[in-house]
């Protein structure tokens, strides 16, 4: 079979690959590109060794399921766990990406009247037809003046990072309201300090999102089927596998140039 096969930092490649042997305990998967693939590529993900086969996104085919199970009741719920955003809530997300859209427009879903952040102009429209009411440039706009000014003094009662930055991991602490929720979707790729006295100061709650269950992806069905989250739009760029290399490597050449890219497997 051929697969996308990262072979060191910067390098991928389509080989041919033997066709993966499954037992009852594994489950075999045919998928496309993640966004942290990116930072596979570029050999920033401390999660990845090489060589490697880039993947799985949040989707994926089942090819083969066996009999295992989960070891405990504990899967991962990002909607209902990490952050409990409700329709009066304020909302701030940092980063407007393929995985901040999706955040934007899963607060946007929930009522919420949801603050969109980053530096670049275009992903901050893109943002607002993904559900955003608010668009801060953090990069041209005095971040901490504007946040208050949209929350009544407040703050934001909930913060959502989705850029993996220790200065947005450090905001999102700083800027989220007392007794606020900060949700960490992306991950920073070096040591982040803190401030710490602000996680007793303000009782802040800090949560983690990394997956989620089938009823989560029932609600972004429903979403899509409702038309509110900009599907085309947000695909910037459709390859084949065979060009999927190269696309990685523009990508990480200019990556505010690209939003979600598909690579077709037909």
């Amino acid at each position: 079979m051929r697969a996308l096969v990262l072979q060191k930092p910067g390098q991928a490649s389509i080989e041919a690959v033997p066709e993966p042997v499954v037992s009852d305990a594994d489950a075999l998967l045919k998928a496309g590109l993640c966004g942290s693939d990116l930072n596979s590529f570029r050999g920033l993900n401390p999660l990845v060794s090489y060589p490697g086969i880039l993947g799985p996104e949040v989707w994926a085919t089942v090819v083969h399921c066996g009999d295992f199970a989960f070891l405990t009741a504990r899967m991962s719920h990002c909607l209902r766990i990490a952050g409990r955003v409700a329709a009066s809530d304020r909302v701030a997300v940092f980063g407007c990406g393929g995985v901040g859209l999706g955040a934007i427009a899963g607060s946007s879903f929930r009522g919420a009247r949801t603050i969109c952040i980053d530096v670049d102009d275009d992903k901050l429209d893109l943002a607002r037809h993904a559900g955003g009411t608010d668009a801060i440039n953090s990069a041209r706009d005095q971040l901490h003046h504007q946040l208050l000014e949209t929350t009544d003094g407040r703050g934001p009662d909930v913060v959502i990072e989705a850029v993996g930055a220790p200065s947005t991991f450090r905001a999102a602490v700083a800027e989220v309201a007392f007794t606020g929720r900060v949700v960490y979707i992306g991950y920073a790729k070096e040591p982040v300090a803190y401030e710490t006295r602000l996680f007793v100061q303000k009782e802040q709650d800090i949560l983690g999102s990394r997956n989620a269950e089938p009823q989560d992806f029932d609600a972004v069905i429903r979403m899509l089927e409702a038309r509110r989250f900009p599907v085309d739009e947000a695909v910037s760029l459709t390859v084949t596998l065979e060009e999927a290399p190269n696309a990685l490597r523009s990508w990480s050449e200019n990556p505010s140039s690209f939003r979600k890219i598909m690579v077709t497997l037909d």
